[in-house]
């Protein structure tokens, strides 16, 4: 079933969650509408998805300072504007770590959604943000080979620092709290007047930590500093010598816990 966008106000979504609504397969993404007075009012775009729950990674958490983050994964050099908020969601602003012209790692803000340089609106895709929602998580086993990401995987391949990601309204991180790094891609999409750049997420299969809440996916962890150099390098163009790196993550990787205040359903 395809993912369809949806204009509700917050009574409605209170509405929907009621004791015994058949609900708990939806995954609903609200993100604040740009008018001012529809946010006066409580209206959102709701992202309806019935699959998006199982499959995909929706909601992690970032928040730790740029120059920690580049002190941890010897990033050279920070751009302005970079911070990360609380918890992010499909549209936030997230950080990425990319290599620079010169090979250089450098960390950047990003709109986490993939947008691909060659998209346009049409009659299927109108809205760029519409098209972003489906692409915030892209699948190991066939990035290398889908239209929207194949450039990508050749060339801009990134990492997406993190604290914690959530499943399933449980959260999973490392034991010793450290930061770690998702395998995600990058792009630059530009109509002349205006230009995004965005990311995505390599998901793979889950960890026996994530399979014990009955979630089938989880994000893409590179273990060490040799995959992270693997990931992030030039020379590398094709999927074989990548492989093992899109394997589930499970040395240290913990349940955190439930959070069970602000859930939805």
């Amino acid at each position: 079933m395809a993912a369809a966008t949806l204009r509700v106000s917050t009574r409605a979504i209170t509405g929907l969650v009621k004791p015994g609504n058949s609900v708990s397969l939806i995954s609903l993404c609200c993100q604040p509408l740009g008018n001012e007075s529809e946010q006066r009012t409580g209206s959102f775009v709701a992202l309806f998805n019935p699959l998006q729950s199982q499959f995909m990674c929706h909601r992690y958490n970032a928040h730790v300072s740029p120059e920690k983050l580049a002190q941890i994964f010897d990033v050279v050099r920070i751009l302005s504007g970079t911070s990360a908020e609380k918890d992010l969601f499909p549209l936030s602003m997230g950080p990425v770590i990319r290599l620079d012209a010169e090979g250089e790692r450098e960390l950047s803000s990003m709109q986490w959604g993939f947008l691909p340089a060659w998209w346009k609106p049409s009659a299927r895709s109108k809205s760029r943000n519409a098209f972003q929602r489906k692409c915030f998580n892209a699948r190991c086993e066939t990035v290398h080979e889908k239209p929207t990401y194949r450039n990508a995987f050749k060339k801009r391949r990134c990492l997406i620092p993190a604290v914690k990601f959530e499943e399933k309204t449980h959260w999973f991180g490392m034991q010793d709290s450290r930061p770690f790094v998702f395998a995600g891609l990058w792009e630059q999409w530009s109509d002349g007047e205006e230009t995004v750049e965005s990311y995505t997420i390599l998901t793979t299969d889950p960890s026996p930590p994530v399979e014990a809440v009955k979630h089938h996916r989880m994000p893409v962890i590179l273990p060490d500093d040799d995959a992270i150099s693997r990931w992030l390098s030039p020379d590398i163009v094709e999927p074989q010598p990548l492989q093992d790196l899109l394997r589930p993550y499970a040395e240290d990787l913990i349940d955190l816990g439930e959070e069970k205040s602000g859930r939805l359903f």
